[in-house]
Formats: C-alpha cells, sequence, structure tokens
C-alpha cells in the first residue's frame, strides 16, 4: 500500500468511526424505506404534503404512535383500508424507521 492510498485508508476510517456519522447512518437508511415505501401516500420528510390528502405526514405522528409502532412494523403492519399494502420489517430495519421517524418529529 502506497503512502498516499494509506492516508486515504486512515481518513476514511475515521470518517466511519465519528459519532455523527454512526448516528446518521441507521436515520438515512430509515429515511429511504419509507421513501421507498410510503412516500407514494404520505409525507415523510421535515416538510411537504402527502400525496394522498387523509394520509397523515409522518412529522406528526408524536412520540406515543413512535412507540407504539415498533410490533406492527415487525409483525406486518396494516391499516384501516385496503389500499394500504402490508409491511413487514426486520428488526434492525424497524429500529432505523423509528430513528428517522423520531428525528423529524414537530415538537
Amino acid at each position: 500500500m502506497g503512502l498516499k492510498q494509506y492516508y486515504f485508508t486512515a481518513a476514511v476510517a475515521v470518517l466511519y468511526a465519528t459519532p455523527a456519522y454512526a448516528q446518521r447512518l441507521p436515520e438515512a437508511r430509515g429515511e429511504d424505506l419509507l421513501s421507498q415505501h410510503c412516500a407514494m401516500c404520505h409525507a415523510t420528510g421535515r416538510s411537504g404534503t402527502s400525496p394522498q390528502s387523509k394520509a397523515p405526514p409522518f412529522r406528526m405522528l408524536g412520540r406515543l404512535t413512535l412507540e407504539l409502532l415498533q410490533g406492527p412494523l415487525e409483525s406486518g403492519l396494516l391499516s384501516g383500508h385496503p389500499a394500504m399494502p402490508k409491511f413487514v420489517f426486520p428488526q434492525q430495519d424497524v429500529s432505523a424507521i423509528l430513528r428517522y421517524l423520531r428525528s423529524i418529529q414537530e415538537r
């Protein structure tokens, strides 16, 4: 390994070891999952309106609702209306989704 490659590898290792990056990674995964699976109906970011008027923006779910979502996300999230598909996420993805949702809640 050349000296330039060594310094580049060391710099990348430091970047990935920083707490800010480590904390952002799960939130970014959660944001990606919600954008992929939910954005066709819900506003999934810190702003914007939901494409479907009856679908609440995710930034307005509230802390209590978020705590109640863990089980349904792991076992199969169903809604009271037939148009919503069933979603089942592995525990690692559920954690990422909940971290992201917590980060965007309006206070």
